[in-house]
């Protein structure tokens, strides 16, 4: 309820209306995109193999994607292991968006340590991508939390520049679709080695996810 109360609530709600507004007075018809599903997404991936993992029906409750992975991948060369989780929405036109983790964890029960946007350099993209790094305790036990916003033309590690920014992408392409990107690596050996791993292996994954929403 505190969230709800929120000044980013505020405006997350003033930019949901704002473009719920303006999206059903433009003509132009939206593409919704023909995507291939995501449970075919490569489970190798370098020196990374990845298993197909559960998820909690609350959170898919809360979501609401039209599609979605959740993989665990191990690296047997580095020994460090990362879960990656995609939440895709084929269009926000209809109110549905993705959310930050950020609200999800604390509700579990995990207490936040810190919260940086880190620019990661990738291949195929002009200029690093910003990422967001997210680092949680809870009974002991440590996350590094990464994830972003992935659009075709864009990437953002603010939810709500995502929902701004949706409104010139129907005018511009046509399209709203969108996927949240998130990686955990649990700290097994040290903070600075788990942020290292997972983000090598979010380098290892943005070409590959950027290919399914082209």
């Amino acid at each position: 309820m505190r969230f709800l109360k929120s000044r980013n609530a505020v405006i997350a709600s003033s930019i949901l209306l704002l473009q719920m507004l303006v999206y059903y007075r433009v003509s132009r018809a939206e593409v919704i995109p023909n995507a291939t599903p995501w449970s075919t997404f490569p489970e190798q991936i370098g020196a990374w193999r990845g298993m197909d993992a559960p998820v909690d029906q609350e959170s898919m409750d809360r979501l609401h994607p039209d599609d979605y992975l959740n993989r665990v991948y191990s690296n047997d060369q580095s020994g460090g292991v990362s879960s990656l989780f995609v939440a895709y929405f084929k269009t926000q036109r209809d109110g549905r968006a993705p959310h930050s983790p950020r609200n999800c964890l604390p509700g579990a029960g995990w207490e936040s340590l810190s919260n940086v946007v880190r620019p990661l350099d990738v291949s195929g993209w002009s200029g690093p991508i910003p990422v967001n790094e997210y680092i949680v305790q809870k009974d002991g036990g440590k996350l590094v939390v990464h994830y972003w916003f992935q659009q075709d033309h864009r990437v953002f590690a603010s939810e709500f520049r995502a929902q701004f920014y949706a409104l010139p992408e129907m005018l511009v392409h046509g399209r709203t679709d969108i996927a949240l990107i998130r990686i955990i690596t649990p700290v097994t050996r040290s903070l600075d080695a788990a942020e290292e791993s997972g983000l090598k292996f979010a380098a290892s994954v943005f070409p590959l996810i950027r290919e399914r929403l082209r």
